[in-house]
């Protein structure tokens, strides 16, 4: 959330939006990857 005194964004705002962000790039890394179906069909 902004700081309505200073403008800036908090610490804990900015890490969870980029662990968020690790974690949709992960997912869509593994996508493109195609390594969801190989453990789909019980590698």
């Amino acid at each position: 959330m902004t700081n309505p005194a200073s403008g800036t964004s908090r610490p804990e705002t900015i890490d969870g939006l980029r662990i968020t962000a690790d974690l949709a790039m992960a997912m869509l890394a593994g996508v493109q990857l195609d390594l969801f179906n190989p453990l789909r069909d019980g590698l």
